[in-house]
């Protein structure tokens, strides 16, 4: 269950990240690089606990 919660979790971020990338402005650089960031900082977990057989 918890593995389902955070793929659902790290699709929504990714759809975030796309849809800030698609509508891309100068203005926007550090929401991205934070979505980006969080999204990075998730899968990592996401992979450590999937090898963890969480």
């Amino acid at each position: 269950m918890h593995s389902l919660k955070r793929t659902a979790e790290l699709i929504r971020l990714s759809s975030k990240l796309t849809d800030g990338l698609q509508l891309y402005n100068t203005n926007n650089k550090e929401y991205l690089a934070g979505l980006a960031t969080e999204l990075l900082y998730k899968l990592k977990h996401f992979r450590d606990n999937m090898e963890k057989g969480d």
